[in-house]
């Protein structure tokens, strides 16, 4: 067995011919063909022997930890509308349901649901576990039926499944309507995150694709680039030819290969054909061979230049007699640059520890020789704007010196720096810069120059001190230059033992001859270094005298020289990061329950941080221990500042993706204070920071929450009101990984799904905090600001998000299900990829839905529909008597908040007196409004709903009463303008010993203006009692 063995087939009871387009038996050993596996934690995919000497494909799903994905997007070469697909497969667990791996067909990119064509649900067609099946899928993406093994058929965009020979789906509906006619361009194997744990064995993997009308010619390049460097003359290239068979199923042979040579005579030739040449069908290739020879075009003794030139390929499909030509461009090139002196290293950028007091760094020249081929001689050299003194250059080789050699040369200087001399203290640095005067013999004198600057170290005392113009330790081995041995594994960060001896890196760290050590990315990784201090230990010091101590319980900075480099695209972050780690019990090989582990390699450009289990906690500070970007940075300083509270251990990490590169020049760890215990502000009612990594009683699960209900939808009973639990619908209860990840929350969604986060605060109650003690403020009336630092991935699927906040009142607290509450909706699914929600229909569908006597008030949102990343600021919030707060983050159509992180809710200030409170302040009120100022028998309330003067008992707006027939009329001075929160009443009574007053209704007869605030109401009571009693009550909610 071969892999990519390509074929011609010519079948007997089809009118069609096949191609294999792609083929894999595994038996390479090597999974290299499948260009797509995601490396997602608990995911992976290796070649094992299944026992009998042959080799299978094996890929192992973790629940839970990520989605496993294995095949190719966008294969080259394969682009068709109806193909077969044939292999061999068992699964470990075929739960239908639970246990989906599915095998797609799609698009370009076999990992998108939009892009989804067929789609094969293994654990539908499997009937027993870990048992081999041979599996074929026939599809059909046209609008007109196929015909195969003679007498089947396949209807128009539909999929045939056989399993061991026996058709078990026939005809089954493309997945999405919407890519009917659409070439198939990718293929692979899907199991997403929260699937059961799964073993799928794969083998005889192979795709062939059906044929139509002509042939086809596949040439690998449409253009051959040629480069000599002098004094190189000639130099070979090869592209490689194929052909796809037509509906003939005959191959193609090459008539003729044409070599024009437009701007160089006989600069281009080809190796000896015979014609016609047969080549091979796809995937198999046929190579062509051309030469470029700038002796024989002429142009090996000037300076840099071009040939230029094309091959015109002339070929026919084998009885067609039609003949078809393809160009291939050729662009030669001669390069004989001018001479050039190299000084290494390029700059000097160092330090001088606090023990030593001179410093020697030794530079080397060399040269290369330019078109005129001769020596070069240093005519000067000299040191220039030094900014201090001290400063010396050394050498054998006095000037002028005619260099004998070309590179590698040994001629070398020494730059020197006294600083008894130059009297630099503890941060201060010296610069200045050597300069050589040089020229090729014949030529023009030129000046070359190395910068340098020497910087003095001597950093406080403390746990860790390093600089990198020295040794260091890194995975366990002592490194002085170049790159360490990676180590991709796990890492348990109470494995004292292994982990506290120096640095850990999985990859990528370089430690540069100049003073620096540098932790490398590429586009689609991360990677990451690390160094843990236990702690009551001390970590390494290689700068001058050995004074580390040990951590303690205190505060400490973390002193940074640093740099980024290459962070060029969309994808590129970097962060500098502290973290306390707390509870990690003694590493016990048999029973580690409790610890830190960190996966510091991973292979997509993600932001790696440490992951709690069991009661062990990651304490970190977003604000203060953390710097991060996405964009270079110069060289610069910076300090993050830790608290370390008594037994808690220190991490340091420096990590760099999506081709970040992130530079260390030096890193001192010291003690600055004692621990401080983290205070929310005075005026926070909320304060999250998500800094601690247990998520115990921080959340409930439910995909309908009722404001005031008391039990979500697991059976988890919670305590009345449900306030201060971040509510959302991801994820089993209490297995919150998909909301609480890297110290932040997340709130992700799926293409054909919305998914919502809610925190709920309650009138009257200190909000959310998990910042130190419990010290938020009760959400009382006033103006709020809400901060809130968010990541927003729109997603190529044009996905949406929406933060929103509302004010909710009336709501009955009783804890009764659907009575004056307010229900939302956090998780709404299609569960249809075929048939999408429209933005609007998921954000309708997010909305707070009211029931009985509750009202909402939209205080303030956003809408997200593109990337975004900083902070969300919504200022004067107006939060009214008795009024909760509900904030609600959404996404949906498969737009994720990848971080939400740093929530405060703070008041700022009273809301505007109004209506009676203005009215009191006005008059100077200090008694409540049931009392009387003025002693003259009004209410404080009655006073200003009648208009009357406070603070004089002399008022003369009093009540009237008289009868009219059955009727009692009352005159009454009233406000004009009442607020909605005063009202009065009438109440009767016959017997003020043994009576009850009672509310009766009454008539508004009219009303007499008689000033610009008050006017006069006539009140109709009804009465038929001989003897009556007649009060108005005043109340104020």
């Amino acid at each position: 067995m071969k892999t990519f063995i390509g074929a011609v087939l010519l079948l007997s009871t089809s009118v069609f011919a096949q191609t294999v387009f792609f083929s894999d038996d595994f038996e390479s050993g090597s999974l290299s063909n499948w260009g797509t596996q995601k490396n997602d934690p608990g995911q992976s995919y290796t070649i094992v022997d299944d026992g009998s000497g042959n080799n299978v494909a094996q890929m192992v799903h973790t629940k839970g930890q990520g989605r496993a994905l294995l095949g190719n997007s966008l294969y080259s070469g394969f682009s068709e509308l109806q193909c077969v697909v044939t292999f061999d497969v068992s699964l470990a667990d075929n739960t239908i349901g639970a246990a989906e791996a599915d095998f797609i067909i799609a698009t370009d990119n076999f990992s998108a649901g939009p892009k989804q064509i067929a789609k094969v649900e293994l654990d539908k067609i499997i009937p027993s576990a870990d048992t081999m099946y041979g599996i074929r899928v026939v599809l059909n993406n046209d609008s007109s039926s196929l015909t195969y093994d003679g007498s089947e058929t396949v209807a128009p965009n539909t999929l045939d499944i056989w399993r061991d020979g026996v058709l078990v789906v026939n005809d089954q509906a493309i997945s999405i309507a919407g890519n009917a006619g659409v070439d198939a361009q990718s293929f692979g194997f899907v199991i997403n995150k929260n699937e059961n744990n799964n073993t799928v064995i794969l083998d005889n993997f192979e795709i062939t694709g059906f044929a139509s009308g002509p042939a086809q010619l596949n040439v690998s390049a449409t253009s051959l680039d040629f480069d000599l460097l002098h004094p190189e003359q000639a130099t070979n290239a090869s592209f490689n030819v194929s052909y796809i068979a037509g509906g003939s199923g005959n191959g193609i042979n090459i008539e003729n290969i044409i070599v024009n040579n437009s701007s160089h005579p006989s600069a281009f030739s080809l190796q000896s054909i015979t014609y016609p040449l047969a080549i091979a069908s796809f995937p198999s290739t046929t190579a062509i061979e051309v030469t470029y020879d700038a002796a024989a075009a002429g142009i090996t003794n000037g300076v840099s230049t071009n040939a230029l030139g094309s091959l015109d390929i002339v070929w026919s499909e084998i009885g067609s007699g039609i003949s078809q030509t393809n160009v291939v461009n050729l662009d030669g090139r001669y390069r004989n640059p001018a001479v050039n002196l190299t000084l290494t290293p390029g700059y000097i950028n160092d330090a001088l520890e606090a023990s030593a007091t001179t410093y020697t760094k030794t530079l080397q020249l060399a040269y290369t020789e330019g078109p005129a081929h001769t020596n070069v001689v240093i005519s000067s050299i000299a040191l220039t704007d030094q900014t201090e003194e001290g400063f010396a250059v050394n050498t054998a080789w006095t000037v002028p010196y005619t260099m004998l050699d070309q590179s590698p040369s040994n001629i070398t200087y020494d730059i020197t720096y006294d600083n008894t001399v130059g009297g630099l203290t503890d941060g201060q640095s010296a610069t200045g810069a050597l300069e050589i005067v040089w020229y090729e013999i014949g030529g023009l004198n030129q000046t070359s120059s190395v910068p340098f600057t020497i910087g003095y170290i001597n950093p406080p005392a403390g746990p860790f001190q390093e600089n990198f113009n020295n040794d260091i330790i890194v995975n366990g081995n002592v490194l002085s230059s170049g790159t360490p041995n990676g180590d991709f594994s796990l890492q348990i960060l109470n494995d004292y033992a292994n982990l506290t001896n120096g640095w850990r890196t999985s990859s990528g760290l370089n430690l540069n001859e100049n003073g620096y050590v540098q932790q490398n990315s590429s586009a689609a990784n991360s990677r990451a270094a690390f160094k843990l201090i236990k702690y009551g230990t001390v970590g390494e010091d290689n700068i001058g005298d050995l004074n580390t101590t040990a951590l303690v319980s205190g505060q400490y900075a973390i002193q940074l020289d640093y740099a980024v480099n290459n962070a060029v695209n969309a994808q590129s972050g970097w962060h500098l990061s502290a973290y306390a780690l707390r509870n990690q019990q003694d590493y016990d090989a048999d029973a580690n329950n409790d610890y830190i582990s960190y996966d510091h390699g991973e292979g997509s450009a993600i932001a790696l941080n440490p992951s709690a289990n069991g009661a062990a906690e990651v304490i970190f500070d977003q604000s203060s221990g953390r710097i991060s970007g996405n964009t270079d940075v110069d060289r610069t300083t910076g300090t993050l500042t830790i608290n370390i509270d008594e037994g808690d251990d220190l991490l340091f990490a420096v990590n760099g993706y999506g081709e970040a590169d992130v530079r260390l020049h030096s890193v001192f760890i010291y003690r600055v204070g004692d621990y401080q215990a983290p205070v929310s502000p005075t005026n926070a009612v909320v304060d999250a920071t998500f800094g601690v990594s247990s998520t115990n009683n921080a959340f409930y699960r439910s995909f309908t929450y009722d404001l005031n209900g008391v039990a979500d939808t697991n059976g988890v009973v919670t305590t009345l009101p449900l306030t201060n639990r971040w509510v959302h619908s991801q994820g089993p209860s209490g297995a919150e990984a998909g909301v609480w990840n890297n110290n932040a929350l997340a709130n992700m969604s799926g293409w054909v799904n919305s998914r919502s986060t809610t925190l709920h605060v309650r009138h009257g109650v200190s909000g959310y905090d998990d910042v130190g003690d419990l010290d938020t403020i009760a959400l009382s009336s006033g103006y709020h600001d809400l901060f809130m630092n968010i990541e927003f991935d729109a997603t190529v699927s044009n996905g949406y998000g929406r933060i929103s906040v509302y004010g909710v009142s009336g709501m009955d607290g009783s804890g009764n299900l659907n009575v004056n509450d307010v229900r939302l909706s956090l998780g709404n699914s299609t569960n249809d990829i075929g048939n999408t929600m429209s933005h609007e229909e998921f954000t309708d569908a997010a909305l707070p839905k009211v029931r009985g006597a509750v009202s909402t008030n939209l205080l303030a949102n956003v809408d997200y529909s593109s990337d975004f990343t900083g902070q969300l600021l919504f200022e004067g919030l107006s939060v009214e008597a008795n009024e909760d707060l509900l904030i609600v983050i959404n996404s949906h159509l498969g737009a994720d908040f990848k971080v939400i992180d740093n929530v405060q809710l703070l008041r700022t200030g009273d809301l505007p007196l109004t209506g009676y409170e203005l009215w009191a302040s006005t008059n100077s009120i200090t008694g409540t409004p049931s009392e009387d100022d003025d002693g003259d028998g009004l209410s404080n309330l009655a006073e200003f709903v009648m208009g009357r003067n406070p603070n004089s008992d002399a008022d003369s707006r009093k009540l009237m009463m008289h009868q009219v027939g059955g009727n009692m009329s009352l005159v009454v001075p009233v406000r004009k303008s009442l607020p909605a929160d005063v009202s009065y009443r009438f109440q009767t009574n016959s017997d003020l010993v043994f009576g009850e007053w009672q509310d009766v209704q009454y008539t508004n007869m009219g009303t007499n203006s008689t000033d610009v605030v008050i006017h006069t109401i006539t009140n109709q009571v009804p009465t038929d009692e001989t003897k009556q009693f007649i009060r108005m009550l005043i109340d104020k909610n």
